[in-house]
């Protein structure tokens, strides 16, 4: 870049309409040089990136090339008077690095293209050496994995994505507020009865359980709000979040791991902080009478989905009884009579809504499952199987399903009622293919084994329909309006899972807070400018007035966070298939889904020679859908195979011919 020096001159020009001043630039004496910070760094950048590659040349030509273009930038270096060392290979956190690594790997992974400026930047030089082939993303891979900027076994996907993933580190090891008093003290009621969290063995976030008394059902949610002041800087940085994000390899959590602890629901005899709703129903399943209690407990206690359908007798195994091994110590005849009260009322709740028209999807899912070679290796590496999650439709999974369900349309209600500022949980009619990236429902899916030949040829066709079936609706979204939810054809919130979403814990607070204003308490989303509980309105019609802003932003982050989530699923799955094919040869099976001739398909209206047809197709092991071309000899429902000639799992492609 050239600094030129300049000297202004001013000129005074008259007319009838008065004067005005003009300012002339001429230049004065030589122009000279001086380095700006950005082609320092430039310089800096590819001295390091070249030291990095020499030391790991696989032959003398190339580390004979990559020393003269170290040396190359050490001229310049000294010519700027920067010292030598500055060049040194350090860890990947220089700003420079940073920068340039985030922009050959969406390179590598094909999410841009690389502009003049950057390939005047970075890539010039190194084109002197390695050619232009370092241009192709597997050729560039392999150079970021060779020069040490990205590890053998790195997603880099997850690394691409980084800066909007990870929480920053001091919120992660920030602690939760444990010293401040509960604004709810005066009216937490204390729940006696038993409160069952039904989940996986494995879950640490425990969000829910479900009670049954009398004529009411009870869903209890972890009231997290509870360890985390509204106006704290981990309240907006969790909003800022608005998810956690579930990779194969690892789980980046909304919370910081001491908030979610402290307000995770705790097994009997620790207490356990709740906000609950709950309902009452009459004979024909109409909901009577519901309410938003805030309240605790020492009597929480867990269940797994098996544990429950063996109960219920769903599982194919036989019923078992109080007493049983497989069942948990605490467990009794009341609690197998509460068990069975809730399946009833489950599979009647589910009867009625599937009357009503709501959308009901069996959709199997593949999925990577990870196995750490050495835990004990500085760099972690994995091997990496195909699993399947089914929703089996078990007892246990409705009756987790129904009442959560049931829980966000309560408060959706109730927020309706009570004027209550909330984001609710939308959905409308249309035709979008990526309604099924951000798709959320309540349904709680994990691995079950599969018997018969029949069921497992019966999987490709049940994933491609259920996904058809999502094309038929808009993504879903957050939007302080209620306009429905046309899945579920009902009002919807989402509730009872405010340790992992964002808009969960916001309804929580806006909950508390309408509860502390009907108490003559002061607001606790209010600062201490704030106005006070007999101006709670005031405070009602600013947080209605945020709250657009906020379901925007959080519906981006979250569907955005979703689309790399199912990006870094499809990267592992490739790397099985990949595995797969060098090991067990290139021959794949594919179902043969929705098929359109494409002049009658706008949607397939880009024709390919003389493939005609277009139809979207299942890798029948691995759940990937792919389209492909064809001149109509394969029909929906049919089995086709295919050879593999290339897997690309970083930039996630597939090539493969047509058998």
């Amino acid at each position: 870049m050239w600094y030129i020096y300049m000297k202004k001159e001013k000129q005074v020009n008259n007319n009838q309409n008065g004067s005005f001043e003009v300012w002339s630039t001429p230049m004065l004496g030589e122009a000279k040089e001086y380095p700006s910070a950005e082609t320092v760094s430039q310089i800096l950048l590819k001295g390091r990136l070249m030291k990095r590659l020499h030391a790991t040349a696989e032959s003398e030509t190339e580390k004979k090339l990559l020393q003269e273009g170290i040396e190359k930038m050490l001229k310049k270096v000294k010519k700027y008077n920067f010292k030598e060392d500055r060049m040194e290979p350090n860890e990947r956190n220089n700003a420079s690095d940073k920068l340039a690594l985030n922009v050959l790997l969406r390179y590598t992974l094909r999410q841009g293209s690389i502009t003049q400026m950057t390939f005047d930047w970075i890539l010039r030089d190194l084109i002197d050496i390695y050619g232009f082939k370092i241009l192709q993303p597997e050729e560039m891979a392999g150079m970021l994995i060779r020069s040490g900027l990205v590890g053998k076994e790195e997603n880099m996907l997850v690394l691409a994505n980084k800066a909007n993933l990870e929480p920053p580190t001091w919120y992660l090891e920030a602690m939760a507020d444990t010293e401040t008093p509960d604004d709810c003290a005066d009216f937490r009621v204390n729940i006696e009865e038993r409160c069952y969290a039904i989940d996986d063995p494995s879950t640490f976030e425990v969000d829910d359980a479900i009670s049954i008394k009398d004529d009411w059902v009870t869903v209890h949610v972890a009231d997290v709000s509870r360890y985390m002041s509204y106006n704290s800087e981990l309240r907006t940085t969790a909003q800022g979040l608005a998810t956690t994000v579930y990779f194969p390899e690892r789980v980046l959590t909304m919370l910081p791991r001491s908030v979610i602890e402290s307000g995770t629901l705790k097994p009997h005899p620790a207490e356990s902080y709740m906000l609950s709703v709950a309902f009452k129903f009459d004979e024909n399943l109409n909901v009577v009478d519901r309410k938003i209690i805030v309240g605790k407990t020492t009597n929480c206690v867990r269940i797994t989905y098996d544990q429950v359908d063996s109960v219920t007798g769903d599982n194919g195994k036989e019923k078992q009884t109080t007493g049983s091994s497989d069942l948990p110590e605490w467990f009794n005849d009341n609690d197998a009579a509460n068990i069975t009260k809730l399946n009833d009322l489950a599979k009647r709740l589910r009867k009625k809504r599937d009357g009503n028209g709501a959308l009901m999807i069996m959709r199997p899912e593949w999925y990577p499952s990870l196995t750490v070679r050495d835990p004990e290796a500085e760099t972690l590496e994995y091997d990496v199987d195909v699993k399947l999650r089914v929703n089996t439709q078990f007892d246990s999974r409705k009756i987790v399903e129904e009442f959560m369900i049931m829980a966000g349309h309560s408060v959706a209600e109730v927020c309706l009622e009570h004027d209550i500022p909330c984001p609710y949980r939308v959905t409308t009619a249309g035709e979008d293919d990526s309604f099924y990236q951000s798709f959320s429902s309540a349904v709680k899916l994990s691995p079950v084994e599969l018997d018969s030949e029949q069921n497992l040829e019966s999987l490709p066709a049940m994933y491609e329909q259920g996904t058809r079936k999502l094309k038929n609706q808009k993504a879903a979204f957050y939007s302080s309006m209620c306009i429905g939810h046309v899945a579920l054809k009902d009002t919807y919130s989402h509730f009872t899972s405010p340790l992992r979403r964002y808009p969960d814990l916001l309804l929580h607070y806006h909950l508390k807070d309408w509860l502390v204003s009907k108490n003559g308490k002061k607001s606790i989303v209010a600062n201490e400018s704030s106005p006070t509980a007999s101006e709670e309105t005031v405070i009602n019609e600013i947080l209605k007035k945020t709250l657009p802003v906020v379901c925007e932003r959080v519906s981006a982050v979250s569907n955005s966070k979703k689309k790399v989530m199912q990006m870094v699923n499809e990267t592992w799955l490739l790397r099985a298939m990949k595995r797969d094919c060098e090991k067990n040869g290139n021959e794949v099976k594919l179902y043969v889904g929705e098929t359109n001739w494409i002049a009658a398909s706008p949607e397939h209206s880009v024709s390919r020679g003389n493939c005609d047809y277009c139809s979207t197709m299942v890798l029948v092991d691995y759940g990937l859908m792919e389209k492909v071309y064809h001149d109509g000899r394969y029909r929906e429902g049919m089995t086709a195979k295919a050879t593999v000639d290339a897997v690309e799992p970083n930039s996630r492609e597939i090539s493969m011919r047509m058998i």
